[in-house]
């Protein structure tokens, strides 16, 4: 199966870490789709999304590696959601104290609804678990951006399909041709 790594090269080719690239996660399962961002301290922050239980579809999985390259978050990360159906296409960013913001496309509802998870520097969830629905119209929605919009908000972009047509919604399903702001607190 396919399997995520990471490794670290400086300005002149060199790899500070290690001479082989290391594994995200030691799960035996296929992982895919990485999204990256740096922690604030010279790490970096990884999610991703991967089937563990076959029965649940992808789910989605988070690692931190510090700045000598060492897992943080155990040896197999640490779950953002493993809600029935599934995760897919993470998108991260983190605040300016290591915490960090996960949103992904998500079909719990039977359609691609927008989900969100925040995970404090520890790797430990500040939201529910599986994560808080950010977009959930009828129609689904992909994810296509995440920014800290301050260390209280997160700005978010999404495609949404509204009456067969590409298009961005809010919360609520009211179409906008604006990007929104979410509250993280």
């Amino acid at each position: 199966p396919q399997k995520l790594y990471y490794q670290r090269v400086d300005s002149m080719g060199n790899c500070p870490w290690d001479t082989a690239a290391q594994r995200v996660t030691l799960s035996d399962s296929a992982q895919w789709w990485p999204a990256i961002y740096s922690d604030g301290a010279n790490g970096i922050i990884i999610a991703w999304q991967e089937v563990r239980v076959r029965a649940r579809g992808t789910d989605m999985y988070a690692q931190r590696i510090d700045s000598n390259g060492i897992r943080q978050w155990g040896d197999y990360g640490v779950a953002v959601s493993e809600a029935d159906s599934s995760q897919d296409s993470p998108k991260i960013t983190c605040d300016n104290t290591g915490n960090c913001t996960i949103t992904w496309a998500d079909m719990r509802n039977g359609n691609y609804d927008v989900y969100s998870q925040r995970l404090t520097l520890s790797g430990s969830p500040a939201w529910q678990v599986n994560g808080i629905a950010i977009c959930d119209t009828s129609n689904s929605q992909i994810p296509t951006g995440i920014i800290m919009g301050s260390d209280t908000t997160i700005i978010f972009a999404d495609q949404a399909k509204l009456d067969d047509r590409p298009d961005r919604s809010t919360r609520h399903g009211i179409p906008d041709r604006s990007v929104r702001r979410v509250p993280l607190e």
